[in-house]
């Protein structure tokens, strides 16, 4: 199973440690893949650490869970670039999962339309 996480500048430390923390050690040991990706190499974070993606956000084409860990704001529209490769998951099966405001990112993929969703 490959699964990734969706990074993006600004993000929060804790809602990029809680699907690493979720999908961790024990998916690694079975043989899975954890891949965190992004747009950027290098990301500031909201707490004001700097961490750097391993993966290319292109990665998500072939990931069979994709996830978006939380978003900056509800005022702010997720990029484009996510919002695009969300929908693209979707399409070809993927399973997609908003964490926190990360819902906010599905939506505006369309992938909430005409289905119930609940989010903190």
């Amino acid at each position: 199973m490959r699964i990734a996480i969706i990074a993006y500048d600004h993000i929060s430390p804790f809602m990029l440690s809680t699907p690493l923390a979720v999908f961790g050690e024990q998916l690694l040991a079975g043989g899975h893949q954890v891949q965190v990706c992004s747009d950027q190499f290098r990301l500031n974070t909201s707490g004001g650490m700097i961490i750097e993606a391993a993966h290319r956000l292109d990665a998500v084409d072939e990931a069979d869970i994709v996830i978006l860990p939380g978003w900056r704001s509800v005022d702010e529209p997720v990029l484009p670039d996510i919002v695009a490769k969300l929908k693209a998951a979707d399409a070809r099966g993927a399973i997609v999962v908003g964490l926190c405001l990360g819902a906010f990112g599905l939506a505006e993929a369309g992938l909430l339309d005409r289905r119930r969703a609940t989010t903190h």
